[in-house]
C-alpha cells in the first residue's frame, strides 16, 4: 500500500543501481506542447540527475541535461519535501496530490500538478518480474498549469500530465526494452499502459484506466505500432486494454512530435502523441506520450547517430 511518507527518499539499498525518481511530464490541451522532468538520486554514486525536455509544434524545444551532478546529496541543505538536481527543483505541496516544479536560470518554468486520480501501485506486478527496473512503483494522473520559457518563448501551460515514483535497483543493462505509454483525457480518463521485455524476450503488461472515477488495473495490453521514416520510430499506434473486470478499451495514437534519446546502448524515443480511446460507447480524445525503448546493434546506433547533434544545441548549461 502507498502512504504519503513514499513521498519521501527511502532508506538506500546496498545494490550498486539503487536509486530512486520523482517524474512528471505535461500537454497542453490543445496539442501544441509537451514536456518532462525528471529528479533522480543515485546513492551510490553520491550523484544526482535532472532532466528536462520539451518538445513544441511537433518539433524539438528545449533540454535541460543536469545528468550525472556530482557531489550532490539530495538531504543537504533542502527543506522538507523539496528535491533538486542542479536548477530543476520538484516541491511536493500536498503528498500524493500537488507538486511544484520549477527551473531556474536563464531557461525556467512553474508548474503546478495536481492529481486527479487515485495512485495506482505497479509494485506487487512489476517487482517480481523485473525487480531491476525501479521494483517499488506508482503513478497518477493530474492536471499541470502554469508556464514555461524556454529559448525565449514563454508558453501558458492549462493541461493534463502523468507522474511516476520509484525508488529500488533500477539497472537498465537487465532490459531488453519496453514501451510505457500514458495519455489523458480532460479529467473524464486516463491511461498507463507499460510493456516490459526481460533479457529472455519474455513480456509484462501492467497499467491502468482511469474511466468513470475509478481506476481499473489491466491483466492484457496489446500494442502495434507503424514505423514512420525507420523502424523503431513510431509514426502511429493501437492498443487494446483489457481491465481485470473485463473491460476493453481501444487507444489510437498518432505522433504528433518525438526527441530521440540514447542512453548507453538503449536508444529512447520520446514521442508527444495524440489519443482516442472509446470503450465501444464513450469515445475521448486527449493527449500524452509514448516512450518507446529498444536496444540497436552498435551499427544501427552509428547510423542512427546523426540526429543526435541537432539536439544538442537545444540544451543548456546544467
Amino acid at each position: 500500500m502507498i502512504r504519503d511518507t513514499d513521498e519521501q527518499l527511502h532508506e538506500p539499498g546496498d545494490a550498486r543501481h539503487w536509486q530512486e525518481s520523482y517524474y512528471f511530464n505535461w500537454a497542453d490541451a490543445h496539442g501544441d506542447v509537451f514536456g518532462l522532468a525528471r529528479v533522480g538520486y543515485r546513492f551510490a554514486d553520491d550523484r544526482s540527475d535532472g532532466l528536462v525536455l520539451a518538445i513544441c509544434d511537433g518539433r524539438p524545444q528545449y533540454c535541460y541535461p543536469g545528468v550525472g551532478l556530482r557531489g550532490v546529496s539530495p538531504r543537504a541543505g533542502r527543506p522538507p519535501g523539496s528535491y533538486a538536481a542542479g536548477r530543476l527543483t520538484f516541491t511536493v505541496e500536498e503528498p500524493l496530490r500537488r507538486f511544484r516544479l520549477t527551473l531556474d536560470g536563464p531557461h525556467r518554468m512553474d508548474l503546478l500538478w495536481e492529481a486527479f486520480t487515485d495512485v495506482h501501485d505497479y509494485t506487487e506486478s512489476m517487482g517480481t518480474f523485473a525487480p531491476e527496473l525501479a521494483s517499488c512503483h506508482f503513478e497518477q494522473a493530474g492536471t499541470v498549469r502554469g508556464w514555461t520559457e524556454f529559448r525565449g518563448r514563454r508558453c501558458e501551460i492549462d493541461g493534463y500530465g502523468q507522474r511516476d515514483k520509484s525508488w529500488g535497483v533500477r539497472d537498465w543493462a537487465t532490459i531488453a526494452g519496453w514501451d510505457w505509454i500514458s495519455g489523458q483525457f480532460g479529467t473524464d480518463a486516463a491511461f498507463n499502459a507499460t510493456l516490459v521485455k526481460g533479457p529472455d524476450g519474455t513480456e509484462l503488461a501492467s497499467g491502468f484506466v482511469h474511466w468513470d472515477g475509478s481506476n481499473h488495473e489491466l491483466t492484457g495490453v496489446d500494442l502495434d505500432y507503424e514505423w514512420g521514416g525507420r523502424s523503431h520510430e513510431p509514426a502511429s499506434l493501437r492498443l487494446t486494454l483489457t481491465a481485470a473486470g473485463g473491460e476493453v478499451w481501444t487507444v489510437d495514437g498518432e505522433t504528433i512530435g518525438r526527441w530521440p534519446l540514447l542512453r548507453g546502448r538503449a536508444w529512447l524515443e520520446e514521442v508527444h502523441t495524440r489519443f482516442v480511446i472509446g470503450d465501444g460507447t464513450t469515445e475521448h480524445t486527449g493527449y500524452g506520450i509514448a516512450e518507446h525503448v529498444w536496444r540497436p546493434s552498435a551499427v544501427e546506433i552509428l547510423r542512427r547517430s546523426l540526429q543526435i547533434p541537432p539536439l544538442i544545441r537545444l540544451m543548456s548549461r546544467p
